[in-house]
C-alpha cells in the first residue's frame, strides 16, 4: 500500500512539472515571437530610413555639387587670366622664354637664384638672367624657393621694362577663347578679372622696382657741402698742443698755414636767384574800403606782358624798379581769393579813375564789383628783369 501511494505522489509530481515546463515554455516561445516581430519591425523601420536618407543624399548634391562645380570653374578661370597676364608680360620683357624643366631640386634652384643682379648689368644681361629663372619656375613650385623665385622675375622684369620704357599692351595677356568665348559672363568675367589682377601686381612691381633705383643711387651718391657753407677743419688749423711762450695771444678762430687759400666766398646773389626756386610774392593790395562789395569767385594770379603770351610769369616784389617801360598787370587775390584788377601806373596816367581790366570770366558774376578806384601796385616787376647790382 505504501508503495502505491508513493509511486501515485510521484507520478503527480512529474505531471506538475512537465504542465510547469510546458507552460513556461510555451510563454518563452510566444515572447521569442513577439521579440521576433518586434525586431523585424524594426529592422523594417531602419531600412526604411537608410533608404529615405540615401534618396535626400541623392537629391541635395544636386544643387550643392553644381555650386561646388560652378566655384571650381570661376576660380580656375580667374587664375588663367592672372596667369596668361603674367606670362604675356614676362615674354614682352625677357623675349622668348624657354622650356620650363619639370624636375630639379633646391639645390639648383638656389643655384639659380645664387647670382644677382648688379647695378651695371644692361637689359640684354638682365634678359639672360631672367629667362634661366624661368626656365626653373615650375620645378620651383614644389622647392621652399618658390615666391623667392616669382619675386626676382617681376623684379627682373620691372627693371627691364624700366629701361627700356616699352609699352605693355594688356589685350596681348587675354587671348584664351575658352574663357573669353564661354557662354557663361560670369566666366568671362572672372578670366577678365584674373588679368585686372595681374596687371595691378605688374605696376606694384615697377613701382617698387624704381624706389629701390631711388634708394641706390642716393646711397652711393658722393654728399658735397652746400657752396658757401663753412669746410670742415680736417686738422688744417694751426693749434698746438704744446706749451706757448710767455706773452704768446691766444689764438681766436682759424688759422691757416702760410699760403693756405681762404674760403670760398659765399654765393651772389645773381647765383642765389638763379640757383633757388623763389618763393612767390603774397600779391595783396590796399585793404579795402567800407561798405565795400566782396569778390564772387575765387581765383589766382594772372600776368601777362607785352612780348610773351606765357602767363606763368615768376614775380618778386623788391624796390628796384623794372627796366624799360614794360609794365604788369596782374589779377590780385583779396581776402577769400576773390580777384580785382590792379594797373600798373604806365598803363594810364590815370590810375585812380575805374579800370575793368580783366578780360576773363572770373569778373562775369557781378560787374559792379570788379569797379572802383585803386593806388596804383608798385614794386611788381618780372623776374627776367631783374637788375641786380654787384656790391
Amino acid at each position: 500500500m505504501n508503495s502505491t501511494g508513493n509511486s501515485d505522489g510521484s507520478g503527480v509530481a512529474l505531471l506538475v512539472t512537465g504542465a510547469t515546463v510546458v507552460s513556461v515554455v510555451s510563454s518563452v516561445l510566444a515572447d521569442l515571437r513577439v521579440i521576433a516581430v518586434t525586431a523585424l519591425v524594426l529592422a523594417g523601420l531602419l531600412v526604411v530610413v537608410l533608404l529615405l536618407r540615401t534618396t535626400l543624399r541623392a537629391l541635395r548634391p544636386g544643387a550643392a555639387g553644381r555650386r561646388r562645380a560652378r566655384h571650381r570653374t570661376l576660380e580656375t578661370a580667374r587664375r588663367a587670366g592672372t596667369e596668361d597676364m603674367r606670362a604675356a608680360w614676362m615674354h614682352r620683357q625677357l623675349g622668348l622664354l624657354p622650356p620650363q624643366q619639370r624636375t630639379a631640386d633646391t639645390a639648383f634652384v638656389a643655384a639659380r637664384l645664387a647670382e644677382v643682379p648688379r647695378a651695371d648689368w644692361d637689359v640684354a644681361r638682365l634678359r639672360l638672367h631672367g629667362r634661366a629663372l624661368w626656365s626653373v619656375r615650375d620645378a620651383a613650385g614644389r622647392t621652399p624657393l618658390h615666391q623667392e623665385v616669382e619675386a626676382r622675375l617681376d623684379r627682373v622684369a620691372a627693371v627691364i621694362s624700366d629701361l627700356t620704357e616699352d609699352e605693355f599692351d594688356t589685350r596681348l595677356g587675354q587671348r584664351d577663347d575658352r574663357y573669353l568665348l564661354h557662354p557663361d559672363p560670369d566666366v568671362r568675367a572672372a578670366y577678365l578679372a584674373g588679368g585686372s589682377e595681374a596687371v595691378e601686381a605688374i605696376m606694384g612691381a615697377i613701382s617698387a622696382a624704381r624706389a629701390q633705383a631711388r634708394a641706390d643711387a642716393a646711397a652711393q651718391a658722393p654728399r658735397t657741402p652746400w657752396p658757401g657753407s663753412a669746410t670742415p677743419r680736417c686738422g688744417r688749423c694751426g693749434r698746438s698742443t704744446g706749451p706757448r711762450a710767455p706773452g704768446t695771444p691766444t689764438p681766436r678762430g682759424r688759422s691757416r698755414p702760410a699760403g693756405s687759400a681762404a674760403d670760398p666766398p659765399g654765393p651772389s646773389a645773381r647765383e642765389v636767384l638763379l640757383r633757388r626756386p623763389l618763393e612767390l610774392p603774397h600779391l595783396d593790395r590796399q585793404g579795402g574800403r567800407p561798405r565795400q562789395l566782396p569778390a564772387p569767385l575765387d581765383g589766382g594770379v594772372v600776368v601777362g606782358s607785352g612780348h610773351d603770351a606765357d602767363s606763368a610769369r615768376v614775380l618778386v616784389l623788391a624796390l628796384v624798379r623794372a627796366v624799360g617801360r614794360d609794365h604788369v598787370r596782374a589779377v590780385e587775390a583779396h581776402d577769400d581769393g576773390g580777384l580785382r584788377a590792379v594797373q600798373a601806373p604806365g598803363e594810364d596816367p590815370r590810375p585812380r579813375g575805374p579800370q575793368l581790366l580783366v578780360e576773363r570770366g572770373d569778373v562775369a558774376h557781378h560787374g559792379l564789383e570788379d569797379l572802383g578806384g585803386r593806388r596804383p601796385a608798385v614794386g611788381l616787376f618780372d623776374a627776367e628783369q631783374v637788375v641786380l647790382h654787384g656790391g
